[in-house]
């Protein structure tokens, strides 16, 4: 299951404060925090996704950097996999590029980063539907 963290600098962060609808460079993490489950299983075989795998399984969290840190991008991406790490450059590669398309169709250029791990994970997803998926 696709454990996604993406940690903004204070303008590109959507804060409770400012409620939807967004504006700006905080509209651009919203809009992406909400687009990624889509797009990850759209590259679901790059990233050796189990085949099914729905977009509801896509976690995405948004964090705010704290004001004191230092040498901070706009926009990290942090992604956990549970998945088969075998094609771990393929996946990257394929982040990578979804990433760079979605920031230049949304004309916005933020220093960004991705980071890609992958763990040992075990565990389960059970959906409101009754279905379950375990990993």
């Amino acid at each position: 299951m696709p454990l996604v963290t993406l940690t903004c600098s204070k303008p590109y962060y959507p804060s409770e404060a400012s409620q939807p609808p967004y504006r700006g460079r905080e509209q651009i993490t919203a809009t992406l925090a909400s687009d990624l489950p889509r797009l990850i299983i759209e590259c679901s075989d790059a990233l050796g996704l189990e085949p099914g795998t729905p977009a509801e399984a896509v976690q995405v969290d948004i964090k705010q950097f704290h004001p004191l840190s230092v040498n901070a991008v706009d926009v990290w991406v942090h992604v956990q996999l549970s998945e088969n790490y075998s094609r771990a450059t393929k996946a990257r590669d394929a982040l990578i590029s979804i990433l760079e398309d979605y920031f230049k169709e949304n004309r916005s250029e933020p220093n960004w980063a991705l980071d890609m791990f992958w763990g040992p994970g075990h565990g389960k997803y059970s959906f409101r539907s009754g279905e379950t998926m375990t990993w």
